[in-house]
């Protein structure tokens, strides 16, 4: 599965585009969590746990895989999260609310000079992304730390698709709390359902 993974990654992806893409706004209300946790719209049913993380792990051994290929002196060290262990590197820590951290020197990531500290969080889908995706608390806390407190970095979520299939970086959404402010992502439940304007 490594194999497929690292044949679909994209030498020249441009990371700009995917960061610089217009966005519906989005309007929904704030509800309370379901008894099977994560929250959602109605009739939306929950994946297992263990096959959740898989899907995890497997994008964020792409997103490794793909950032290794676009961005300057990325590299395994970057890579902080536990799923790192499942492809025999050292242990890492779920605790940071975030999966990798680069000096983005390039700005190719954030669009931002003066090489900002990204925390990257990656949220990948088996199939097509939807304009929705789950985060925890402590993801959201990480990423309103960074949007009040600039100098602690600039929060990336990097968004898969098709991670069970042909994958591919779908979306790239830099600092989160400024984009709810524009009012083109909210959330709601407890756990955090984030809902996404379409790109156009």
């Amino acid at each position: 599965m490594a194999r497929l993974l690292e044949e679909a990654v994209a030498p020249t992806l441009d990371l700009n585009r995917l960061r610089q893409v217009s966005r519906d706004p989005v309007s929904i209300k704030a509800r309370g969590s379901s008894s099977g946790g994560g929250g959602g719209s109605p009739g939306r049913r929950r994946v297992p746990d263990a096959y959740s993380k898989m899907i995890g792990w497997l994008g964020e051994y792409f997103v490794y895989q793909q950032l290794r290929a676009v961005c300057p002196d990325f590299d395994v060290t970057h890579w902080r999260s536990c799923a790192r262990e499942r492809f025999g590197y050292d242990p890492g820590d779920d605790a940071l609310g975030y999966d990798f951290e680069y000096p983005d020197v390039a700005g190719l990531l954030t669009g931002r000079s003066g090489a900002p500290r990204c925390l990257i969080e990656v949220k990948s889908a088996a199939q097509d992304c939807r304009d929705s995706f789950e985060m925890s608390m402590n993801e959201w806390d990480v990423a309103h730390r960074c949007h009040c407190d600039p100098d602690y970095g600039v929060y990336v979520i990097v968004r898969v698709d098709n991670v069970a299939s042909k994958p591919q970086i779908a979306d790239l959404l830099v600092d989160p709390v400024e984009l709810q402010r524009q009012g083109v992502l909210n959330y709601s439940s407890r756990n955090l359902l984030v809902v996404v304007g379409r790109a156009r």
